[in-house]
């Protein structure tokens, strides 16, 4: 049995489904699957708080550190290869989806065990390498072991998300792995290790989460084949296109933690940790926006193999919608509450307020934009997405230069949003370059104008009340936001929103 990739060119559908109501459909179970992962997720803060307080700021602020390292190695160890599956699996023909899955898999695993054991036996010049971290040695060598299952946990997780089953993902690396990690580290807590029990509560919840993943991916790929599963390497297209994804996600891993490692040369363990707690804080936000990426990666990747422009219009501003759609509450909660939620993880915790509102903003604002470079990679053009990571690292580390030590964390969230956001619109750009179109219908307009209306009203009921700044009051404003928007929203679905036997009809006027 001889696999080939999936290059038709012809614009049909697949069954008789409607390709572009069929992606509304994917689009629509992603954000479902979403709102479940969240409501779960909803814990998270909570565990995280007990956490902090548990284990000292100190010892967080160690682990923010060395997780942050160890996410960058992970990287290194993956070489691009699960960025590849996104692409690779929808390309194949039905039966053929693991081509090349067993040379990727075995690879990635030979790397990550060698780079473990590495890391375990120099652990102290890498604690020196940054910055004279000693006490960053022991949870370090702890965590390295879990190389191994985060970069294997990556690759069955992308194999999954090749078949546009987003469930493992949020289910798996977004829920159950946070909720785990906070939930071992507060099952260590008597035993009083410090930073090491929070490296061990790492090390378990990393074995857990793989462990799910592969029963998941087990259960999805019964009806697979690969049919060179003896191969030592992947094959060559494959590799073509994850050399560059492996630079490009190299880089935006070292990217991530650029704030976090400026914030470190200020030399206070304890800033770190509570910029930990603000990006936890924030990441809420961003990861809403992250968390489609996968599933619009292989519906565009799908759509650039077939040529279908309308397609890809109608399915970019429908993903962009809900994706700001989900957000804007999200951020009006984080503004009203920010200033109780953050004391909440401490003593001293209250600096990190300001922080949070910035990135949250800006996290929004970004959104509407950097899906723009998911068309762009999925187009197999990952070469872009490189010179875009980059261009950030650059344009982020000048920002960092100048803002940390100005205003320490405040500056580092501002120097992140403003790096982000001029990647978003350089990625909307190049959308418009290779497709040959903005892809923005009205319909993305929707959200930004319903939730303008319903900050306005909120914003106005915040000014009126004898004390703007007491829970009370804030609460009673982010209700109104609530109402007004939720009630804007679903006025716009019942009367906009196309119904399947109307979706064909709909494509000269799109909205």
């Amino acid at each position: 049995m001889v696999c080939v990739p999936f290059v038709s060119k012809a614009g049909g559908t697949h069954a008789a489904d409607d390709p572009i109501e069929q992606d509304r459909r994917d689009l629509r179970q992603g954000v479902s699957i979403n709102t479940l992962g969240y409501l779960l997720k909803l814990s998270v803060p909570i565990m995280m708080v007990f956490v902090v307080r548990s284990y000292g700021v100190r010892a967080f602020g160690l682990f923010v550190l060395t997780q942050a390292v160890l996410l960058f190695v992970a990287r290194v160890c993956i070489v691009g290869l699960d960025k590849a599956l996104l692409w690779w699996i929808p390309r194949q023909p039905k039966g053929c989806e693991l081509n090349g899955w067993s040379s990727s898999i075995v690879s990635v695993g030979v790397l990550s065990a060698m780079t473990a054991i590495g890391m375990t036996a120099f652990t102290r010049p890498v604690a020196t390498w940054l910055g004279g971290a000693t006490e960053v040695a022991t949870p370090l060598r702890i965590m390295a072991a879990a190389l191994v299952p985060m970069t294997l946990l990556e690759m069955l997780l992308a194999a999954c998300m090749g078949r546009k089953r987003m469930e493992p993902n949020v289910l798996i690396k977004d829920t159950v792995l946070p909720i785990a990690t906070v939930g071992f580290a507060l099952l260590l807590v008597p035993l009083r290790l410090g930073s090491t029990g929070l490296g061990l509560a790492f090390l378990a919840a990393y074995v857990c989460a793989c462990a799910l993943a592969w029963a998941w991916w087990r259960q999805l790929f019964h009806d697979a084949k690969d049919p060179s599963p003896h191969r030592l390497l992947p094959p060559d297209s494959m590799l073509q296109y994850a050399f560059p994804m492996w630079l490009s996600e190299m880089s935006n891993a070292f990217l991530l933690r650029m704030d976090t490692y400026a914030v470190t040369t200020l030399g206070d363990l304890q800033l770190v940790g509570i910029y930990g707690s603000v990006t936890t804080m924030a990441n809420t936000i961003r990861q809403i926006r992250r968390s489609f990426d996968p599933i619009v990666f292989v519906i565009t990747a799908e759509i650039g193999a077939q040529a279908a422009s309308e397609r890809l219009r109608e399915g970019f501003s429908y993903a962009t919608y809900l994706v700001t759609a989900t957000q804007l509450p999200v951020l009006a909660f984080m503004v009203a509450f920010a200033k109780w939620l953050m004391p909440l993880f401490g003593d001293g915790f209250d600096a990190g307020t300001t922080a949070v509102i910035i990135l949250c903003v800006f996290w929004v604002t970004n959104s509407a934009l950097s899906l723009a470079g998911i068309v762009v990679s999925a187009y197999g053009h990952a070469r872009v997405a490189f010179f875009n990571v980059l261009f950030v690292i650059v344009v982020e580390g000048i920002a960092l230069w100048f803002l940390v030590p100005l205003y320490g964390i405040d500056g580092a969230a501002v120097a992140v949003g403003i790096a982000y956001s001029l990647q978003g619109i350089a990625q909307v750009v190049q959308m418009r370059l290779l497709t040959g179109s903005w892809n923005y219908t009205r319909r993305v307009a929707w959200p930004l104008g319903i939730g303008s209306l319903a900050a306005g009203f909120a914003g106005l009921v915040w000014m009126i009340v004898p004390d703007p700044h007491a829970l009370i009051w804030r609460a009673t404003a982010f209700a109104v936001f609530v109402l007004v928007y939720g009630a804007g929203m679903i006025v716009v679905t019942v009367r906009y929103e196309p119904r399947p036997t109307r979706v064909r009809a709909s494509l000269g006027n799109p909205r």
